[in-house]
Order: structure tokens, then C-alpha cells, then sequence
């Protein structure tokens, strides 16, 4: 418990205070260890796609009904030179503090093909990630409500869980 509240200390500082660290294997791998047997969500947006703005907006309305490290903004800009206005525009919708990874520069091919073989780069992209670490991706707006259904899906599971009766064997 305590290495998984420091490792998501760490993705919050790293997207509260500089630019999203890169998105790499080992950090995809990363994440979905702190996130394993939970659902979660992963959000792609570029500063040139007018609707990934739009959901972002939106988002914020979301986050105090969620967890926020069960979702992932993913920036496909793959442009070095744009990172303080990725940070800006994040800022200015109050997400900052929401884990982040970005393409790396001039490798967005290598960033979709990491996400999704068979992804070509439709903006916005959503990945909803299931307990077992399945991942399903949707291209175009997700909507909010439909998002929070979605998430609290997990939640749910858990509560039914734990409110099940215990089976004494005798």
C-alpha cells in the first residue's frame, strides 16, 4: 500500500510540476501496475484537436466524482517545443493534476502503435482499461455520464463484494 501511494505521489508530482513524462513500454507498465484489478481509463488528446478540449473540459466536472488516478491523460502532440502550452491548457482546465504521459518527439507513430496496433490516430481517443488489464479503445467523445457509469462499474463490484456473507466452513 505504501509503495503504491508513492509511486502515485510520484505520477501526480510529475504532472503537476513539468512536462508529462514520456510515454514509454515501461511506462505503460508502470501504470498499469499501480492500477492492477481496478478499472481505469486513458484519454488521448492533441492541442490541435478542438474536441479532445472539449472533453477535457468536461472531465473536470467529473473528477470529484472519481478517483482521480484512475485516469490518464495521454498528450499525442509528439512535440518537445509545445510542452509548456500542453501544461498551460491543462492548467487552464484545472486537470494538472491528473496522471500524464506524452508521445515522445516526433515519434507519434511509435506512441499509437504502443497503445493500439490498429489505431491511426483519431482524435480524441479514450482506452477504458477493465480489471483484468484489457485494454478497449473508442474513437470520437465519450460521454460523461457514460464515463462514470463505466468507472463506477468497478466500485460496485467492490462494494457487492464486500457485503457478501461470509461462508463459515464447518
Amino acid at each position: 500500500m505504501i509503495r503504491r501511494g508513492l509511486m502515485l505521489g510520484l505520477w501526480l508530482l510529475s504532472g503537476s510540476l513539468t512536462a508529462a513524462p514520456l510515454l514509454t513500454a515501461q511506462s505503460l507498465d508502470a501504470r498499469a501496475a499501480i492500477m492492477a484489478g481496478q478499472r481505469w481509463v486513458s484519454i488521448c488528446w492533441s492541442l490541435d484537436c478542438p474536441a479532445c478540449i472539449r472533453e477535457l473540459g468536461e472531465l473536470k466536472s467529473l473528477l470529484p466524482q472519481v478517483d482521480r488516478e484512475r485516469l490518464l491523460l495521454i498528450n499525442t502532440d509528439a512535440d518537445a517545443d509545445r510542452e509548456q502550452e500542453q501544461q498551460q491548457v491543462l492548467a487552464q482546465l484545472g486537470l494538472t493534476a491528473l496522471p500524464q504521459l506524452s508521445f515522445a518527439d516526433g515519434q507519434e507513430q511509435q506512441g499509437r502503435f504502443l497503445l493500439d496496433p490498429a489505431w491511426y490516430g483519431e482524435l480524441p481517443r479514450t482506452f477504458f482499461i477493465d480489471e483484468k488489464g484489457n485494454w478497449k479503445g473508442k474513437s470520437g467523445l465519450v460521454e460523461q455520464q457514460w464515463l462514470r457509469q463505466w468507472l463506477a462499474q468497478d466500485e460496485a463490484s467492490k462494494q457487492t463484494a464486500q457485503q457478501a456473507p461470509l461462508i463459515h466452513q464447518q
